[in-house]
């Protein structure tokens, strides 16, 4: 068959023939025997599967699908529960009701004997009284005196009584000079140099 249309384009293709037919119908005669051509050659590949190409299957093994469990109780986490309050003997302070801390008159304070002394002051004891008229009294006269006085508020044996004290410093040296402007310009000779705040035992 193949033969047989190449003959037909070869004559068609003949000089004379050409020079009698349309030119327009000449192309148009030529492009049908090119598709024929190509029909031809290709159909017989298509029905007996030589032109197709070969489809390789590929086995792949999908996942199990995931079980998912729903459950109506949350789980909280366990909490662990608050320490109890306990009273400690140290480091604690009472509020005075008598105390003002306004006017300088203020609770007692007792730190525990392990605390560092670099968190420790001086103050300078000026005087001791079961009344708090008398240590307010005193301590107006070391304000007016440009000292810095304060009235602390303590309790011995049920007894409630009011010390008079200047300070607190930092240095022992400083207190010691405090205390003895205080014995030269006030003649307080009692006065005395101690801790502030005050250690247990």
């Amino acid at each position: 068959m193949a033969c047989g249309l190449c003959r037909i384009v070869t004559f068609f293709y003949t000089p004379c023939l050409l020079n009698t037919v349309d030119s327009t119908l000449k192309y148009r005669i030529v492009g049908a025997s090119v598709l024929l051509s190509l029909a031809v050659i290709f159909i017989p590949m298509v029905l007996d599967g030589s032109g197709q190409e070969s489809v390789t299957k590929i086995d792949m093994e999908m996942p199990p699908e995931p079980t998912l469990i729903f459950s109506d109780e949350l789980e909280l986490p366990a909490q662990t529960p608050a320490p109890e309050h306990t009273d400690s003997k140290d480091n604690t302070s009472v509020i005075h009701p008598a105390s003002d801390i306004g006017k300088n008159i203020v609770p007692e304070v007792i730190v525990s004997n392990d605390t560092q002394s670099e968190l420790l002051g001086w103050v300078i004891q000026v005087g001791a009284f079961e009344e708090k008229e008398k240590a307010v009294s005193m301590q107006n006269q070391l304000t007016d005196a440009k000292f810095d006085a304060f009235v602390e508020i303590g309790t011995n044996n049920g007894k409630d009584y009011f010390r008079v004290k200047v300070g607190p410093v930092i240095s022992q040296d400083e207190a010691i000079k405090i205390r003895d402007s205080l014995r030269k310009k006030l003649k307080f000779e009692s006065a005395f140099v101690t801790r502030h705040p005050r250690t247990a035992g």
